[in-house]
């Protein structure tokens, strides 16, 4: 079924979490025309059946909109813009309750597709990110920091916190603030997919380094 005609028949309540003036504009028409009742703000008593969120923004305000949405909505359907549809951007975004992906440049052909998908129940994503993820889940602590990108910065403080380290001990032993150790421990957990130093530490030790 394609989405046009599910959206139509039930006016499913779409979130639109797009910063871009001029994106939104064009999606709200697209996405109008297909049946979808568009929100572009949260309403009382109107609460989103699917949520396309903008993540590839720079700014902090889709991505802190999505962990709201994910502690208050029992079970959310998104699908996320990202920049770059690599595990190192998506599964961190998996923790938001992400469960569609689409490169920013997604044709509204495309856009339809994972939507259809996401509101099925169904996961959506390129095959070539699909089959990294099998890898990555077939073998388990075989991460390498190439494999996330990590800067030499990062690495620095990941040694740290191996070496179970606070912040501050960390920043003396390095020479920096404590928020800038701050800051590359919250990048961290982002590109490992993490949620605690514990959990950082302990996905380290396996081997991902």
């Amino acid at each position: 079924m394609h989405v046009r005609d599910r959206a139509a028949d039930r006016g499913v309540r779409l979130l639109l979490l797009e910063p871009d003036r001029w994106r939104r504009s064009g999606l709200v028409t697209h996405l109008s025309s297909s049946g979808f009742q568009v929100l572009t703000d949260r309403e009382p008593g109107l609460e989103p059946e699917v949520v396309l969120a903008n993540l590839a923004w720079r700014g902090p305000e889709v991505r802190d909109s999505l962990e709201r949405l994910s502690r208050e909505l029992d079970d959310p359907h998104v699908v996320a813009f990202v920049e770059d549809l690599g595990p190192e951007m998506t599964f961190p975004s998996l923790r938001l309750r992400v469960k569609g992906f689409l490169p920013v440049d997604a044709t509204p052909e495309e856009v339809h597709s994972a939507l259809c998908c996401v509101i099925g129940g169904s996961l959506w994503a390129p095959r070539s990110l699909l089959s990294r993820w099998v890898d990555q889940v077939s073998h388990p602590g075989s991460g390498t920091a190439g494999d996330f990108a990590f800067t030499r910065a990062e690495k620095r403080v990941l040694a740290g916190v191996l070496d179970e380290l606070s912040n501050k001990e960390i920043g003396h032993r390095l020479g920096i603030t404590e928020s800038t150790v701050k800051f590359h421990v919250g990048k961290l957990l982002k590109k490992t997919g993490t949620a605690t130093r514990l959990e950082l530490a302990r996905r380290a030790a396996a081997g991902l380094r």
